[in-house]
């Protein structure tokens, strides 16, 4: 067992391992017979500390840290916009086609015309009622392959919005060329840029949804921003970072039975420490600690 640890604590820690999460591990590594189980079980909570994480040396109390209260949810109405990147892009004009009841011409047949084999058949369109709108159909078209967003509408909870664009003035195609020269129409990483910043003279410097976080703050209110994808554009902020997050459900850190010692454990080797102990590491035993007992309370 002591082998095992100590060649562990080689490996992974440099030889740092504090005397008191040593002795720990040895336990949690006997606790479990040993063997195969008790090395997966020492792994775990060798990632789990902070000499795994830090150079520093760990000066640890005895003691173990204090409890954290989480805090009651707000009850104030929670408001959100949700931005969803289509990375690869999206046909709109096959998103939303308009269908019947238009005045002066057939849009439809203007579409077919323009779209030709791309076009959509009118007959499997979803359609949808426009005739409270200004627009110049009363009835347009929905994709037949989103067959949601037409639910949507029809309860009241989606707002088409159209003709939006990164474009520096309005354009025709025989001027587009001169009319866009501060941004670049047919690059898509470009493109992809831009409409999360919105920002095609470069004045801001900040992605779009980051300045709407900037702003509710200066008002007051209170915003953040959670990504599921990473670090994005659109989210970057003067004020706020942006919480990122796992959009497939976070992997479980104790998902073996034959490891139910290890919640404990992980608190234990994770205690606090003295003044003069590393900085970092402390700072990621206080972390990994919190978020170890919301995780807990939350289970």
């Amino acid at each position: 067992m002591t082998e095992v640890v100590d060649e562990l604590a080689l490996l992974l820690t440099g030889g740092r391992l504090h005397l008191q999460a040593k002795n720990i591990i040895m336990n949690s590594y006997d606790s479990v017979g040993g063997g195969e189980n008790g090395l997966k079980l020492a792994q775990k909570l060798f990632v789990s500390l902070p000499e795994f994480h830090a150079t520093n040396v760990v000066n640890a109390k005895t003691s173990s840290r204090p409890n954290i209260e989480i805090p009651l949810p707000s009850t104030n109405e929670y408001k959100a916009v949700v931005f969803l990147m289509l990375s690869g892009g999206c046909d709109s004009f096959n998103l939303l086609v308009p269908k019947s009841g238009c005045k002066g011409k057939d849009m439809y047949q203007h579409y077919k015309s323009i779209r030709s084999g791309l076009s959509v058949p009118r007959e499997d369109l979803l359609s949808i009622d426009a005739s409270g709108s200004e627009q110049i159909c009363s009835t347009f078209g929905i994709h037949p392959k989103i067959p949601i967003l037409k639910s949507i509408y029809d309860d009241g909870d989606l707002l088409w919005i159209s003709n939006l664009g990164v474009l520096q003035r309005p354009t025709k195609k025989e001027s587009w060329l001169d009319d866009t020269t501060a941004t670049s129409l047919f690059a898509h990483n470009v493109q992809q840029r831009e409409v999360q910043n919105m920002d095609i003279y470069q004045k801001f410097e900040r992605g779009v949804g980051g300045r709407m976080v900037d702003v509710l703050l200066r008002l007051g209110y209170s915003a953040g921003a959670v990504s599921v994808s990473g670090f994005v554009d659109v989210l970057d902020s003067n004020n706020a970072s942006p919480l990122v997050t796992e959009p497939n459900s976070f992997e479980t850190f104790n998902p073996s039975s034959n490891a139910s010692a290890l919640s404990q454990a992980v608190k234990d080797v994770n205690k606090a420490t003295n003044i003069g102990s590393g900085l970092f590491s402390e700072t990621w035993s206080s972390s990994f600690y919190q978020v170890s007992l919301r995780l807990n309370q939350r289970a």
